[in-house]
């Protein structure tokens, strides 16, 4: 037996091991607003530096650990997840190589052992190492938004990111923080709204700086102005009021403070709020959904030219330029994550990941609460957007998710104390 492990197969509570991989979990998730390829790639050394170097060695701390976890985890659906997403992106690269593609699968691996490390953990630990610095970035970002919003200008440092700002899409302004598109502001918001639920003991009441940071994330969701986002957030808060209803006061708490807050910025941001409205309700349902029918259509077309291998990872565009596909009003990959882990990974792989998202939707259930909120809150973003599949930060993003769901779960299969469903 190794000098660092108890009898149980856990890393004990004083291993420098754990302390390293618990820091570097923190470091890598405060870090997500920076983890974006464009900004990576035109930055240079520091950014490579703050963004890649810490993920990469979470990821050589995290793998070794990777058996022991799955062999007292046989059953739960998220780490099934956490291995075969990779795994199946490898088998699709090693059928249609390609540069880009291997790049994709090695920074999925990375983003898995990113989510086997926070699925090792304690409640406490995923409070101190996840959820607070997670609520921490989306608090920043909620800050830096708000001045976007409010200056029409950058307000990020040039050393970060000189080309950020506010950007009109849809005729509406949107702030995106130090990301790259709007839609990963609104995807950080969502999941630390989840992962904050997760990490909430059920014994000890909400404190005011939790609920102003569950509070600020909900903000940041709204600042973005993402339907499918909005959707999440009202997912999110629905479950938690029928969670109080049932006698839980720390979902009460919590749902007031996400629902108000978002409801405070929609009033004070209700111009862009309205032309989203009419943009929805004044278009047929392809152009309300920004191309999404049409999407799903040449997706359909693309699985079937190699269903059992795909396309390769990161392929989708560059096929359908090649072979004259693309719609001009919408030259994008299909905003589907299923329907687009398919077309590039191959027809089964895709099926296997879309039940696996059904089964972890019933493992969360069973879990209590918070994990099912958690798990509603970041489902509309992977119906009907692809950045947890093809953006960097989304790749990590739903690492993070999926250790936490996988953690949440495990923790209701316990005997003892933490046997109390979930966090609310």
């Amino acid at each position: 037996m190794a000098a660092d492990e108890s009898e149980s197969g856990e890393i004990p509570e004083n291993s420098v091991w754990k302390h390293m991989t618990h820091v570097l979990v923190a470091v890598v998730v405060f870090t997500i607003p920076l983890f974006s390829t464009n900004v990576v790639a035109d930055r240079g050394a520091p950014m490579i530096v703050i963004s890649v170097v810490p993920i990469l060695a979470l990821s050589l701390l995290a793998y070794p650990r990777i058996p022991g976890i799955l062999a007292r985890n046989l059953s739960n659906p998220a780490g099934w997840m956490l291995i075969l997403i990779p795994v199946l992106m490898t088998i699709a690269v090693f059928f249609n190589p390609s540069g880009i593609g291997r790049g994709t699968v090695f920074l999925a691996v990375a983003a898995s052992g990113v989510g086997f490390a926070v699925w090792d953990m304690t409640r406490s630990e995923m409070k101190r190492f996840v959820a607070i610095p997670l609520l921490a970035a989306t608090t920043l970002q909620a800050s830096l938004a708000a001045a976007q919003l409010l200056t029409g200008q950058s307000v990020v440092p040039t050393f970060v990111a000189h080309d950020i700002m506010v950007r009109v899409i849809d005729g509406v302004p949107r702030p995106q923080g130090t990301m790259v598109h709007v839609y990963r502001l609104a995807a950080l918001g969502v999941l630390g709204l989840g992962v904050g639920a997760i990490a909430l003991r059920r014994n000890f009441g909400a404190s005011p700086i939790f609920l102003a940071a569950m509070a600020g994330a909900s903000a940041l969701v709204a600042m973005t102005f993402s339907r499918a986002a909005f959707v999440g957030v009202l997912t999110f808060t629905m479950i938690l009021a029928v969670a109080r209803y049932r006698g839980s006061r720390n979902a009460g708490r919590v749902a007031c403070a996400v629902a108000l807050a978002f409801a405070v910025t929609v009033v004070l941001t209700l111009p862009s709020w309205t032309a989203r409205a009419d943009h929805t309700t004044e278009h047929d349902l392809d152009d309300a959904s920004l191309g999404r029918m049409t999407l799903m259509a040449q997706a359909v077309e693309l699985a079937r030219l190699d269903p059992m291998t795909g396309l390769g990872p990161n392929r989708y565009l560059e096929v359908l330029e090649e072979r004259d596909m693309v719609d001009d009003r919408y030259p994008f990959m299909v905003h589907n994550y299923a329907l687009a882990f398919a077309v590039e990974n191959g027809v089964i792989a895709g099926i296997a990941i879309a039940g696996l998202l059904a089964w972890l939707g019933v493992a969360a259930y069973r879990a209590g609460p918070a994990s099912i909120a958690a798990f509603g809150g970041v489902l509309p973003l992977l119906m009907f957007d692809v950045l947890h599949y093809d953006a960097p930060s989304g790749q990590v993003m739903l690492g993070v998710w999926l250790g936490a769901l996988a953690a949440t779960i495990k923790w209701g299969t316990l005997v003892g104390e933490e046997r109390i469903t979930d966090g609310i």
